[in-house]
């Protein structure tokens, strides 16, 4: 943990600007306020905050959360995943922007899964780097040329997540495989995400955790010797798509 810490330190020595990504879906859970104190301690650095996957969430709670987070930060809300040229473009203004002097020296950097990769292979329009919703799958910092006033310092740039193992299965720190209580962490999901939302997304109806996930199995054809339902690999299909960002979830700003 303490290594991440030091890349991103390293980061943060080499760029002009940050851009901390963040989910749309769940903006707060994927902030992180030491990040942001280590970039406000440096005057002669600027935190941008990259609203990122705005297509999964709706466009009026998109307006809520970018009007709440712009009052500590600027913000460019985007969804780099779609690879709008027009919305890339546009972040490319704003780079150059908000950069306090030229050229621009970006870092990037954010939790796992909130889409860091895709914004810099959005921004050149290959992929240079590859893309994974495994935790760690970006590796070596590389510094890609963008233009001749925008460089890119791109690095495993994942914030380490500090909670307990449901935090880390929801934030994909951790694969369904290694999680060692899936009961808890599918119960998690339910609990942010609802029971409705699951029944409509696997077309199963339960009343509790036990029964969705019995029924989960039967319908995937996931099934023990003597055709018993195999509530541990419903369980890792659940905590799988949640982490891919298939099930649908967002949160909504405190009032």
């Amino acid at each position: 943990m303490s290594q991440l810490w030091e890349i991103i330190n390293d980061v943060i020595a080499d760029a002009n600007l940050i851009l901390e990504v963040l989910d749309a879906r769940d903006p707060n859970g994927t902030r992180n306020k030491r990040l942001e104190k280590l970039v406000i301690a440096e005057p002669d650095k600027k935190l941008v905050l990259i609203l990122n996957k705005i297509d999964l969430v709706p466009s009026d709670v998109v307006e809520q959360w970018r009007k709440l987070l712009q009052s500590e930060f600027p913000v460019i809300a985007i969804s780099a995943a779609r690879k709008f040229e027009r919305t890339l473009r546009f972040l490319r203004k704003k780079i150059l922007s908000y950069a306090p002097s030229l050229p621009a020296y970006v870092g990037i950097v954010g939790y796992t899964n909130v889409g860091k990769s895709t914004i810099i292979n959005g921004l050149k329009g290959i992929k240079t780097v590859g893309t994974s919703p495994q935790a760690g799958f970006t590796r070596g910092k590389q510094y890609i040329n963008l233009s001749k006033n925008i460089r890119l310092i791109d690095s495993p740039g994942i914030i380490p997540i500090e909670g307990d193992e449901i935090e880390k299965a929801l934030k994909a720190v951790i694969t369904p495989e290694k999680v060692t209580n899936v009961d808890a962490v599918v119960k998690e999901i339910m609990n942010r995400v609802g029971n409705v939302v699951l029944s409509k997304f696997y077309s199963v109806q339960f009343a509790e955790l036990d029964e969705f996930l019995e029924k989960l199995a039967k319908r995937r054809g996931k099934l023990l010797p003597g055709g018993v339902p195999d509530v541990y690999e419903a369980a890792k299909i659940v905590i799988r798509d949640f982490q891919r960002g298939q099930i649908l979830y967002y949160t909504l700003p405190e009032k």
